[in-house]
């Protein structure tokens, strides 16, 4: 479980496939560090859960319920199965990004207290994504993330002893709500197909995609469609596909600072740049040629 440093994240695919380090103790530590302002992550999901200490700047956890404009000190916490993504509001920001499988939380044999995290058990507890100015989490999350970066020997018991600890404050003081069982199979379901569509959106953003043209990879009419996206989501399908355009826009933009902004806006599915720069406005509050600049100004490109 070496701690990871990086640059800001690359966009996430809607279902992210988070591979454990270590197999016997499945939990990852990252750090994450950027010094631009602006989307750092789009909506995904995925089936662990994930605790998010923000160390420098303010970052904004959007999920489906709204979004949460997290401080130094604070925490988030995201729920399994919990579409959410990020962005930066003041930089440079430091953050310490530990993902958990809840199967950690299970012993040998499944009890009725750890069940309540384990996906597809009843029932299924929501915890609250904020968490400000709680030192007792703070410090067995800080102690934690310390014992994942020194690998002591013992280590393996220090990081079980405080991610119990964790937990036994967040079930008395951040208990959101429980789901039953049934529901917790139709979300999944749900989850499951609006995958399928965000596969597709991610396969086929340089093309012409309809409303319709999705309803029907799903065998259901559009209103129904677009109501059943946002839901899972938090987005309608017209702002999802148009975000995520925007964040393949933003690494051309990084990864090839020669192309034009005319250029950038066709190989992300735009024909018509004055369209594109509307919308890449809408998503990061500035124009592509701002943020082109922004950009290469804060590489000491010239």
């Amino acid at each position: 479980m070496n701690v990871n440093q990086a640059e800001g994240l690359l966009s996430s695919i809607p279902h992210e496939n988070i591979i454990m380090p270590n197999a016997e103790l499945p939990i990852n530590f990252i750090e994450h560090q950027t010094n631009s302002t602006g989307p750092f992550c789009i909506s995904h999901w995925h089936n662990e859960l994930e605790i998010v200490y923000v160390k420098q700047g303010t970052v904004c956890l959007h999920n489906r319920t709204g979004s949460i404009e997290a401080f130094p000190g604070d925490i988030l916490f995201i729920n399994s199965n919990e579409p959410h993504g990020y962005s930066i509001t003041e930089a440079p920001i430091v953050l310490y990004c530990t993902t958990i499988s809840p199967t950690l939380l299970q012993g040998r044999y499944l009890t009725s207290y750890d069940s309540q995290f384990i996906p597809s058990s009843y029932p299924l507890t929501i915890f609250e994504n904020y968490i400000h100015d709680d030192p007792a989490i703070v410090n067995h999350f800080l102690n934690l993330w310390e014992e994942g970066k020194q690998q002591e020997r013992g280590y393996e018991y220090a990081i079980k002893s405080n991610l119990y600890g964790i937990f036994a404050i967040l079930v008395r003081k951040y208990t959101r709500s429980t789901i039953s069982n049934r529901q917790f199979v139709l979300k999944n379901r749900n989850i499951h197909n609006i995958n399928k569509i965000m596969e597709y959106i991610e396969a086929h953003y340089q093309e012409d995609i309809s409303i319709d043209e999705l309803a029907d990879l799903l065998n259901i009419n559009k209103f129904y469609f677009c109501r059943l996206f946002k839901e899972i989501t938090g987005f309608t399908p017209v702002k999802y596909i148009n975000n995520f355009r925007v964040h393949q826009a933003i690494a051309l933009i990084k990864q090839h600072p020669e192309l034009s902004i005319t250029d950038i806006a066709t190989q992300v599915g735009y024909n018509d740049s004055n369209y594109f720069a509307r919308v890449f406005k809408e998503v990061t509050n500035k124009s592509p040629s701002a943020f082109k600049k922004d950009w290469l100004s804060s590489q000491n490109v010239h």
